[in-house]
């Protein structure tokens, strides 16, 4: 890896970190915009590391409210969320509006729907429903932010953030 590659997922987890203060609803935050932004940028494995720390982030600032193992679980689906939707980006890319819907479909099935049906039986019915929309709502807002970053930077014609 280059070091202006390090020096670029630093500043994600760094600027991860400090949108991890900004929470929604419990330990839902704008922490994984970043990791969503790197993800178009460097691939899925950078945006996994950033989403991870982000979560962790968020999750430590919370005191584990889900305990450490469940978060620990849930740091699993950010990086698996990442992975799909840079994935599902460069396969759908040439489609005009797949590039955007089917990526964000992706990474709201891996970070919403299925971690929510995995805590189902440990949490319950009711902590599950009032997750879902708040968790939507966050995962929808990272994403978009993410997208408009990318499609900014992309104007302002820096070398990375061309396609």
């Amino acid at each position: 890896m280059k070091t202006k590659d390090l020096v670029t997922l630093a500043l994600m987890i760094s600027l991860s970190v400090i949108l991890a203060q900004f929470k929604l609803f419990s330990t839902v935050a704008f922490d994984s915009s970043p990791a969503f932004l790197i993800s178009l940028v460097m691939g899925g494995s950078a945006g996994a590391i950033v989403g991870v720390i982000g979560h962790l982030a968020t999750a430590m600032t919370s005191a584990f409210p889900l305990t450490i193992p469940l978060h620990l679980l849930l740091m699993v689906f950010m990086g698996l969320t990442q992975i799909v939707f840079a994935m599902l980006y460069r396969k759908f890319k040439p489609r005009k509006y797949g590039r955007f819907i089917v990526p964000v479909l992706g990474a709201w099935l891996f970070n919403v729907l299925l971690p929510l049906l995995c805590l189902q039986p440990i949490l319950g019915s009711a902590m599950v429903v009032s997750f879902f929309w708040p968790l939507t709502f966050a995962t929808l807002a990272n994403i978009f932010l993410g997208f408009l970053l990318f499609e900014g930077l992309k104007k302002v014609n820096l070398p990375m953030f061309r396609e």
